[in-house]
């Protein structure tokens, strides 16, 4: 539901709203003229939901982190959503035989289903999860405090929660809270930190990831959390750390995944005291040797369909939340169990499970008290639906014989072993177990040096290796794998890359099948790694943020263009589709940055192996753009110097009348504000103006100027071109 002009709060800007699926943050109210009425001129969480930085017509009413990541609104499209308790009305409130299906995300790219219905009373819920809701403050003073008093995990995630005052408020009244869930929001930080930390006082576990926040915010933030022990703050803006002076002494836990780190930096929280120490004696009265599956079945899905259950499910911190619901009715129509966290240490009865669960196709079974392989082949072995097995953060020990297993797992297309202390050996000889195994995951592992795999793992269409120490001269090993579409190898380490059976510039025969591969957050420096990788036959999308890869200009566009050029089959890079103009500027950007070097090694004639080995395609793009004229060749200058000025000259070939115009204008300057430049000259919209170019070194071609959105430099606008402007 939008907002009516006249219910608009009166703090708008810097609030959080929702439009559709949506969310985005406030940052102008006012007019757009020459528009009438009111429009709130908002900064998408998701930049590609966006237009423009924040202009309109030359004018600059908001500035955004990225360049198309704002939009203007009108306010009845924008809803600032509800308070806390309307929130837990709304979602706990509904009739308890009504039937929800949620969505709780595995490991694996796959989605398991969890059935139940909701709690009847807010007093006894010791679990709120209004992750995706519409929440906006706490509502009343003092009614959280005696509507939901129990609550013990909180989970806000992607709400509308403008600032950590408005978290305060929620959590100073919920005072038995221990774990609170905040990933992404966008939250602003408050004056005064210390002042909130009673509100946060009870506080162990804390989720922040996906947020945009900085390493020096987290610190600041953490006066507020005295007692944290389990903080995740992975996929935020972390670049460099610093040690954590009288903040987080407690912690015992801290996800920083997929941040750019600077990897020297890391040393600073070394001094973090509270490390896990390994052993201690215990008596035997104190120690649980767990149940068998069907035991943990009953404990976890059998109880009487009228009474509440507390079911563990995996968050992305380490620690577990609760969600409060009853079972299917029916043991048999069971598709998914997940017995994550339990104490199931093998089969039980011959049989039994076959009879009570067996439609089961997906089964978590992670940090479990299972020992060995023989455990849970017997209990896989009774599931012949089983298409997906969660396993990570177990101890199994190998059998003597895989192959006596390999009818236990003959139906699993999905495995996940993280966190195993699993070496590749291991893995490989546990893989005769797997005959069909299509996507495994072995992240944050005991993985050092990769081995063939010789007559394993041969329908693996998707590893997953982040998170180990590789020995990066091994990862050829794993090259022959003929179905191989999906390689993650982030956080492994890797500088280096060598496919030495192809030469520069021609295809390799290894990996063969491989479409999609991160190498995010890694040490490469060297674009000789980047030439291998376009060896790569099947390669279309390719992720390698949180490297240093560098241009000798020092601009990350510059370095992106290179990556762009120099991976010709590439479609996306980092995410991000590559399209048709993208591709063919930074083809021509790169003919020309390196076409001095190209005449210095022999240009037309024969050219050195030495410039074809450093540019393996540089030659293709000869071929299909023509040679570099002398005056074309872009002399790599260091990035301050980008912004030099373009004298343009504007024509008007409709309208004879009209003189040339001349301007000097940035090479750096938007599409976007070149026309709102015209609209002043002119008084025509800039929604009417179409634009092209000609360049006196190819006279009696015109290029098209046809996304507001990107540069001049973009479009190899240089200096003395003419641009020709032409209006409907």
């Amino acid at each position: 539901m939008g907002t009516d002009q006249s219910e608009l709060p009166e703090d708008a800007v810097g609030r959080r709203v929702s439009c559709g699926e949506e969310r985005a943050t406030v940052r102008y109210v006012g007019p757009i003229p020459p528009t009438i009425g009111l429009w709130l001129g908002v900064e998408w969480d998701n930049p590609e939901r966006g237009k423009h930085d924040g202009s309109h017509e030359g004018v600059s009413y908001f500035t955004c982190r990225h360049p198309t990541g704002g939009s203007f609104i009108r306010p009845g499209k924008a809803s600032f959503g509800v308070d806390y308790l309307a929130a837990v009305r709304q979602v706990y409130g509904m009739d308890t035989e009504e039937v929800l299906s949620e969505d709780v995300s595995s490991s694996s790219s796959k989605k398991i289903k969890w059935f139940g219905i909701k709690e009847r009373s807010s007093e006894s819920l010791k679990s709120v999860l209004l992750n995706g809701s519409e929440v906006n403050g706490c509502g009343a003073d003092g009614e959280i405090r005696k509507t939901t008093p129990n609550v013990e995990w909180l989970d806000l995630s992607g709400t509308l929660l403008s600032c950590w005052e408005d978290v305060a408020s929620i959590t100073e009244q919920l005072v038995r809270l221990e774990g609170l869930q905040l990933s992404s929001n966008r939250l602003s930080l408050p004056s005064d930190c210390l002042a909130h930390r009673q509100a946060f006082c009870s506080l162990k576990v804390l989720v922040l990831n996906s947020s945009q926040l900085t390493w020096p915010q987290i610190l600041q933030s953490a006066l507020m959390w005295p007692q944290v022990e389990d903080l995740s703050v992975a996929e935020n803006s972390i670049t460099e750390l610093q040690r954590p002076e009288g903040v987080l002494q407690s912690l015992k836990s801290l996800n920083l995944s997929g941040n750019p780190l600077e990897q020297d930096s890391v040393i600073s929280i070394s001094a973090l005291p509270r490390h896990p120490t390994g052993g201690s004696f215990i008596r035997p009265g104190k120690a649980s040797f767990g149940v068998d599956y069907l035991a943990a079945v009953r404990q976890v899905y059998g109880m009487d369909t009228e009474e509440v259950l507390s079911e563990d499910v995996s968050s992305s911190s380490s620690k577990k939340i609760k969600w409060f619901g009853i079972k299917e009715r029916s043991s048999e129509s069971l598709k998914s169990v997940l017995l994550n966290g339990s104490e199931v240490n093998g089969c039980g009865a011959d049989g039994e499970i076959r009879k009570t669960t067996p439609n089961v196709e997906w089964l978590d079974l992670s940090g479990t008290l299972l020992s060995c392989w023989e455990d849970v082949a017997s209990i896989t072995e009774q599931l012949v639906r089983l298409e997906g097995l969660q396993l990570s953060s177990n101890r199994l020990s190998l059998p003597s014989d895989c192959l006596a297993h390999r009818q236990a797992f003959c139906s699993l297309k999905v495995l996940v072993l993280n966190s195993s202390q699993l070496t590749w050996p291991q893995i490989l000889q546990s893989a005769l177990m797997w005959p069909q195994v299509e996507d495994l995951s072995v992240a944050e592992n005991s993985i050092t040096e990769l081995q063939r795999p010789e007559g394993v793992l041969q329908s693996l269409k998707s590893l997953n290796l982040s998170g180990n120490p590789l020995e990066q001269d091994s990862v050829i090993s794993i090259s022959a794998l003929p179905r191989l579409e999906n390689l993650i190898l982030s956080n492994t380490g890797l500088s280096v890359l060598r496919l030495e059976d192809a030469a520069p510039g021609s295809q390799t025969s290894m990996f063969p099948a491989l479409k999609k591969l991160y190498l995010d957050n890694n040490n490469i420096t060297e674009w000789d790694v980047v030439n291998e990788l376009d060896k790569l036959p099947s390669l279309v999308q390719f992720w390698c943020r949180g490297n240093r890869l560098v241009s000798s200009d020092g601009n990350p566009r510059t370095a992106n263009q290179m990556l762009i050029a120099k991976l010709g089959q590439v479609v996306t890079l980092n995410g991000c589709e590559i399209h048709h103009e993208d591709r063919r500027g930074a083809e021509l950007d790169y003919i020309k940055m390196f076409g001095e070097a190209w005449l210095k090694a022999g240009g037309r004639s024969q050219i050195s192996s030495q410039f074809t080995s450093q540019h393996p395609r540089y030659q293709k793009l000869i071929d299909k753009y023509g040679a570099p004229e002398e005056g074309e060749l872009k002399k790599i200058e260091p990035f301050a110097l980008k912004n030099q000025l373009l004298k343009i000259t504007f024509v008007f070939p409709e309208d004879a009348g009209r003189k040339p115009i001349e301007k000097k204008l940035p090479a750096s300057m938007l599409v976007q504000k070149v026309k709102g430049l015209l609209y002043r000259l002119l008084k025509v919209p800039a929604a009417d103006l179409k634009l092209t170019y000609t360049s006196p070194k190819m006279v009696g071609t015109e290029f098209e100027i046809d996304s507001d959105l990107k540069t001049l430099q973009f479009y190899s606008i240089e200096d003395g071109d003419q641009v020709l402007v032409r209006w409907s």
